[in-house]
């Protein structure tokens, strides 16, 4: 037993005598004067002059330094320079060395350089044996055309990447970057950042609680009630996520979903649970799937997914479309809606079992029905319909001066022209082989004036979703329009 215990204290003692021997001195190569002091410190050498030390494949010049050779430890005074094989310098005017934990703590006017990255800072410490570097005081820095600023890091130079903690400013050749916690990678150009983050380029501000960086490519990923400006047309976007790709001028957003395009008359909204974006030449193209709707000052409406291209001034309707224009609602299987410059709309397209109906009372409606048909406006005020194709009608006949119908008038036939004024039906042209008659109201039944396949689309619902995201991003555009402003 005491013979095995005495073989534990000699490896034990053999260990420690090897990392007290793998520790290696400073090693004095010149100074024009060197003296010691025994009375005020007989273990302190002070070197004056162009002084020289190296210690493992390090060198450090200065004008003048103390030298603790029992403690193993150098402070240095002015033209303080540092520099080893892999690299890596330090210049500053002050300097503390611990030969033995391999830290170099340098002030003032400090520069510190690792390939093409120079840092700039008033304070920094920096492990030789860790190859990392921490700062706590202002600090910029530089490599190639990139410019880095922060109050608080640390520097991996066996990565090559940043950690910054406070009031990080990130400028490229592309974009900006601000935030309060950023994590760089000097190598790929990526940033990580978890706390409130904006981003900026030539056509975008970008705000968002978290997300990541390509600087190279411009791609990004971001996260946290995400406000996306586009600036040369005032767009704007709000998520919870989003994904960008830089190369090609796309986007995906998803998560509470909401986009806005003002124009000179009018504002449109687009929401989904997933909102696209992608510019081809002149074209700016949105695309909005699944429970997508849409929303300007007297149009709504709602569908599967839908397409808007600015430019073109288009946008169409996929999957059991419905908009609300004015007191008509219009229906098929798909609707291609042309703007004019104000996002007034110009015209409608409805394609394929195409509805236009209107409500009477709880119980009586107006319908126009076609195979195709196209409702013509102005200023989003229903003008004209013409109807194409196994045409039918069914509208009340309103008493003149009086709140209700005196008869009901159904009309079958190929193709109709319909004219309205005032958001009533004002005269019907019906063309080829119409059929029509029409029944006073005390022999109207409402269950059977109801065209096959008619769908009655009730408004309040779509509404009340498209204002409460719209509403929620106001908030939240409001709490943080000086941060955008001053950006």
């Amino acid at each position: 037993m005491y013979r095995y215990l005495a073989s534990i204290l000699i490896i034990y003692l053999m260990i420690s005598i090897g990392d007290i021997c793998a520790q290696s001195k400073i090693e004095i190569i010149n100074a024009d004067e060197i003296s010691f002091n025994q009375r005020l410190n007989k273990n302190r050498q002070v070197l004056r002059g162009n002084v020289k030390t190296k210690h493992e494949n390090r060198i450090m010049t200065c004008d003048s330094a103390y030298y603790y050779s029992n403690e193993n430890k150098i402070e240095a005074f002015n033209n303080i320079y540092i520099y080893e094989e892999d690299s890596i310098s330090l210049k500053g005017e002050y300097l503390f060395y611990n030969g033995n934990q391999q830290l170099a703590e340098i002030e003032e006017k400090v520069t510190f350089t690792h390939n093409n990255m120079c840092l700039s800072t008033e304070k920094l410490n920096y492990n030789f044996n860790s190859k990392k570097g921490f700062f706590n005081q202002h600090a910029h820095i530089t490599q190639n055309k990139k410019s880095i600023s922060s109050h608080k890091g640390v520097y991996d130079s066996k990565r090559e990447n940043f950690n910054f903690y406070k009031k990080v400013v990130l400028i490229d050749q592309n974009d900006t970057l601000t935030a309060d916690t950023v994590f760089y990678s000097l190598k790929t150009d990526e940033a990580t950042f978890t706390s409130n983050g904006i981003i900026k380029t030539e056509s975008l501000i970008i705000k968002a609680s978290s997300g990541w960086v390509n600087q190279n490519n411009g791609d990004a990923i971001l996260h946290g009630d995400i406000q996306m400006h586009y600036l040369p047309d005032g767009a704007k976007l709000f998520s919870d996520h989003c994904l960008i790709k830089g190369q090609n001028n796309s986007s995906r957003a998803f998560g509470n979903a909401l986009l806005e395009i003002p124009s000179k008359k009018d504002t449109l909204y687009l929401m989904g649970d997933t909102l696209s974006h992608i510019d081809i030449k002149d074209n700016a193209i949105f695309t909005a799937k699944s429970k997508a709707i849409f929303q300007s000052n007297e149009v709504l409406g709602k569908c599967d997914s839908l397409v808007y291209i600015k430019g073109n001034e288009e946008m169409t309707l996929f999957f059991l479309p419905a908009m609300w224009i004015n007191q008509y609602v219009l229906s098929s299987d798909t609707i291609l809606i042309t703007y004019d410059t104000n996002q007034y709309i110009k015209k409608t397209e409805l394609n394929k079992n195409a509805f236009i109906s209107s409500r009477v009372d709880s119980l009586q409606y107006n319908q126009i029905k076609g195979e195709v048909m196209t409702a013509n406006f102005s200023k989003n005020k229903l003008d004209n319909i013409e109807g194409d194709g196994n045409g039918e009608s069914i509208y009340y006949v309103e008493e003149e001066g009086r709140k209700y119908a005196r008869g009901a008038n159904k009309v079958q036939c190929s193709k109709m022209n319909i004219s309205i004024s005032g958001n009533r039906i004002n005269r019907i042209v019906f063309h080829h082989n119409a059929d029509a008659f029409i029944k006073p109201i005390e022999q109207v039944i409402p269950e059977n004036m109801l065209l096959k396949n008619f769908v009655w689309y009730e408004k309040q619902k779509t509404s009340l979703k498209i204002e409460k995201r719209i509403n929620q991003y106001k908030v939240l555009l409001n709490q943080n329009s000086d941060n955008l402003d001053t950006f």
